[in-house]
């Protein structure tokens, strides 16, 4: 009679999952106890599949942090009534050094302007943190529509990644103005 449309929904949860327990393999570079502080999954809580996502890429992001590069970490759930047993395999590969720096698509500028802004060299240990910074670092100067570093694993060469610097420049970056002055009087002499 009013208009109003009432609605009534009926949401059946399901059971509710707890984590009983959290497991580490595979892992040689960081302890367990590093590993299981950095997860910060708590055994006896309750299970949250997004957020242990959101866990497990923080544990790749410190092994891209640390020179790994070919890590791979997969989760294996299982499930005892309602407590969740986690797996983590971890594979970690080899230690990757920094090899060639090559910067790609200049015109105008010289390399150096790019080069200057790297936080990372040939020799250093793969760091995921410092390309992404190095990638901030480049576009921020204002020189560039777009900035991109493409890690390339080195055929001829063992445990080396060169990087490709792929940058586009802006257009027309010159300031224009004009000055002038008059013959007229100051009213104030």
């Amino acid at each position: 009679k009013d208009g109003s449309i009432h609605l009534k929904f009926n949401i059946l949860e399901g059971n509710q999952y707890f984590v009983k327990n959290i497991q580490f393999y595979g892992n040689r570079k960081f302890t367990t106890e590093f590993l299981t502080n950095l997860f910060s999954v708590q055994e006896d809580g309750v299970f949250n599949p997004i957020y242990v996502t959101q866990q497990l890429k923080k544990i790749l992001k410190q092994y891209l942090k640390s020179g790994y590069y070919m890590v791979s970490i997969v989760d294996d759930l299982q499930v005892f009534d309602n407590k969740v047993l986690i797996r983590v395999n971890i594979s970690e590969g080899k230690v990757y050094n920094i090899g060639n720096i090559s910067v790609l698509g200049l015109d105008k500028l010289k390399e150096n302007i790019v080069l200057r802004e790297l936080l990372i060299e040939s020799g250093f240990p793969y760091n995921i943190e410092k390309i992404q910074e190095t990638q901030t670092r480049i576009f921020s100067s204002l020189l560039f529509s777009s900035v991109e570093i493409y890690p390339v694993v080195n055929k001829n060469e063992n445990n080396i990644i060169d990087l490709e610097i792929k940058v586009k420049e802006m257009f027309d970056r010159g300031i224009k103005g004009e000055i002038g002055f008059g013959q007229t009087e100051s009213p104030l002499g």
